[in-house]
């Protein structure tokens, strides 16, 4: 179990030192989750929004230039 959770959080690190705003995509992840758990008047127009912009932050990654230095 030990072995998998090692393998899970070192993906999760490559992939989070790849982005170009790890931090704004980590709160954007947060908010989305704590979003989903408190309930609203209009059902997942917010979660949708906020998961959308998650998306298109994760998608940001730094071009080899910038990894290369």
């Amino acid at each position: 179990m030990a072995a998998i959770t090692s393998l899970i959080l070192t993906a999760i690190t490559e992939r989070m030192s790849k982005l170009r705003f790890p931090t704004l995509f980590t709160v954007l992840a947060v908010v989305f989750v704590i979003d989903l758990l408190i309930p609203d008047f209009i059902p997942f127009v917010d979660e949708v929004l906020l998961g959308l912009a998650t998306l298109i932050v994760a998608s940001l990654t730094r071009s080899r230039e910038e990894t290369v230095e």
